[in-house]
């Protein structure tokens, strides 16, 4: 163990140094703990420590410095306006009408849905199904509700991708449902995704929630469009919120549309505690197993749900051939098969059960033939909308729809096509009858 030289010894050593320092000495010299140098650097140092620790002490400590981290980790985008002036390309959008157009039929081939992440076809569209596919295609855990939001079912995800000025992130956005409401549950990782005029939040609107342990905002109100209006307005009803949040690298954010009364509401503290109970890989049976009978997502589940037959059509419009769902009514044991966003609906009723059995009542009817039996053909006449009552011009397309209708092994067939959801196409009588016979 060296010991430290004392002050005779050092004097003795400076009396022996020689006249010039070697370059490496003179170096380490210029760095020595007592130099002016060393001494600035350790206070500039030290008062930085200081002032950082301060500000941290300020944030952590009082109910000032808490508030002003919460300006520093903002989820929604702010904007100090009210409004938003559509533009010209927006307002052609939203009010001109569709160029009315014939469709024609194209031919498809009834089958079961199949999967790479379901065991079996009823499972398609089910919501653990729809999990595992995005999980599998992302290589990614989502984090899930940990119980199904109240009086609400289960309706879709949805996968699409989310382009910012740096990066491009994939958004997963899982929906529930019910008569009355909507709820949507989106997550992605990395920034927010940039925000539409639709999506910004005046500043006055944000309130600072806890998500569990992470910090987050709520808002109560959207950017709408107003019956007639040019510009969005922002509008707080109580019935459109929105909570956002991060866990780490992940964000969320939880929309809910329904209003206090409606089946499926939940208010701020019922959203707030659904966010914090999120978890991953939650074990929820119901979650898995409950079907929405308004919103059935495959044919063979339906078949299996209403122990029946289902006919599906091997002709459809040429712009309406998505299939969109199932609905069942099990009172009266009726089916309808929806296509193309509501644009064409069949429906297929039990004779005794039936509530519509004729189109006796309608004004515009002509008597056809589907397969040999007697049918029904029928237009509604145009009629004056919700909108166009308030304000116009609004929404200015045709909602006038056909319906054709027959009988046979004592069921009750109707075939709807609606032309206010088929974006101006329209169907001739002729062509519905197609449809009709090519059920199997």
């Amino acid at each position: 163990m060296k010991h430290a030289l004392d002050e005779s010894q050092i004097e003795e050593l400076l009396k022996n140094l020689p006249p010039g320092f070697s370059l490496q000495l003179e170096k380490r010299l210029e760095y020595a703990p007592w130099t002016y140098r060393v001494i600035r650097r350790h206070r500039i140092l030290t008062a930085i420590s200081l002032t950082a620790l301060s500000v941290i002490a300020f944030i952590l400590l009082t109910p000032q410095g808490r508030a002003f981290a919460q300006t520093i980790f903002e989820f929604f985008t702010r904007t100090d306006q009210e409004s938003f002036p559509l533009s010209d390309e927006e307002v052609d959008l939203f009010y001109a009408p569709f160029p009315i157009h014939a469709l024609s039929l194209v031919e498809v081939t009834p089958s079961p849905p199949l999967s790479n992440y379901c065991s079996t076809p009823e499972e398609v569209g089910t919501y653990e199904c729809e999990i595992q596919r995005v999980e599998k295609q992302l290589n990614i855990d989502l984090k899930e509700f940990s119980a199904v939001p109240p009086s609400l079912t289960f309706a879709e995800i949805w996968l699409y991708p989310s382009i910012s000025n740096t990066n491009t992130s994939n958004i997963v956005s899982i929906s529930y449902q019910t008569s009355g409401a909507s709820l949507s549950l989106a997550q992605g990782i990395g920034d927010f995704p940039p925000a539409s005029d639709w999506e910004k939040v005046p500043s006055s609107a944000v309130q600072q929630v806890k998500i569990g342990e992470y910090d987050g905002e709520y808002v109560n109100g959207f950017f709408w469009l107003r019956n007639g209006d040019t510009k969005l307005t922002w509008m707080s009803t109580g019935a459109d919120q929105r909570i956002r949040w991060r866990d780490d690298e992940r964000w969320f954010e939880i929309i809910a549309f329904s209003g206090p009364g409606t089946s499926g509401y939940l208010d701020k503290q019922a959203l707030i505690s659904l966010a914090s109970d999120m978890i991953y890989q939650p074990e929820n049976t119901e979650q898995n197993t409950k079907v929405d009978l308004d919103s059935i997502p495959n044919m063979p589940l339906a078949e299996k749900i209403c122990q029946c037959d289902i006919l599906q059509p091997g002709k459809l419009p040429n712009e309406n051939t998505h299939f969109d769902y199932v609905r069942y009514d099990p009172q009266q044991k009726s089916i309808t098969l929806h296509y193309g966003y509501r644009a064409l609906r069949i429906v297929q009723t039990p004779v005794e059960s039936a509530l519509i059995k004729n189109l006796d009542s309608y004004k515009m009817l002509e008597t056809v033939e589907v397969n040999g039996a007697i049918a029904q053909f029928g237009v509604s006449p145009a009629q004056k909308t919700i909108w166009e009552s308030t304000t116009t011009p609004v929404f200015t397309n045709n909602n006038s729809y056909s319906i054709l209708l027959w009988k046979k092994d004592g069921v009750v067939y109707q075939i709807y096509f609606d032309q206010s959801f088929s974006g101006g196409g329209y169907l001739t009588k002729d062509q519905m009858i197609e449809i009709a016979e090519s059920l199997q």
